[in-house]
């Protein structure tokens, strides 16, 4: 019984010294076509584990829950039922040097503690383009779908593209590497769409019934 007990008090002692190592908030910039999009990350133990949440301040997305935060052996691995992953290693600099993904696209990503700039939310400066709340329906599934139109200034004409996310519930503030592509192709002269998955978001249908050949149809 006494063995027990020591070793459950080395066990807390142990994952207190992990919880103050690791929890509180890390920041960092996910580098797109020489654009940076700043992420948050905020860590924070919970019993014998952890929890985690995910901000994006240029799209406006806060709080984002991350389904699985694990700390083990100095290497993070963080993942999210949208397609949201970050595995890293905690360096002796006190940040995290890894590697972010989100449905197949791999891009470094160092976090370093502390606060920054980028998580309070700051007015945007001016973007050199026009972008707007949008809603289209889809006549063959009566559901009425939501997403942001981007297109460029002083100009009557141009190519379109719409952004169209892979497995997994997406939306589109969600999706960090959609969102960076999208100023990339608005600045360079593109219009795009980038729209809500059916039945998450702003769009209405249900997600769980629907097969491949229905989102085809959205």
């Amino acid at each position: 019984m006494k063995k027990t007990i020591l070793s459950l008090l080395a066990f807390l002692f142990v994952f207190n010294c992990f919880s103050q190592k690791i929890s509180g908030e890390w920041h960092g910039a996910l580098k797109i076509q020489g654009l940076e999009l700043p992420l948050v990350l905020h860590i924070s133990a919970n019993g014998t584990g952890f929890n985690s949440k995910l901000d994006s301040p240029q799209q406006n997305a806060y709080g984002i829950p991350m389904d699985s935060t694990i700390f083990k052996n100095d290497s993070l691995f963080i993942s999210s039922q949208m397609g949201v992953s970050y595995t890293a290693l905690f360096t002796k600099e006190n940040s995290f040097v890894g590697n972010f993904e989100q449905n197949g696209l791999s891009l470094p990503l160092i976090l370093t503690r502390g606060k920054s700039a980028t998580t309070s939310k700051v007015p945007e400066k001016p973007k050199p383009y026009f972008s707007e709340e949008v809603f289209f329906k889809n006549e063959k599934a009566e559901i009425t779908l939501a997403g942001t139109l981007a297109f460029p200034k002083g100009k009557k004409k141009f190519p379109a593209v719409v952004l169209i996310s892979g497995s997994g519930a997406q939306t589109r503030r969600g999706h960090a590497s959609f969102s960076a592509l999208s100023d990339f192709l608005v600045r360079n002269g593109i219009a795009v769409l980038h729209y809500d998955d059916r039945g998450v978001g702003e769009s209405k249908g249900n997600i769980l019934t629907a097969t491949s050949a229905d989102f085809a149809t959205d």
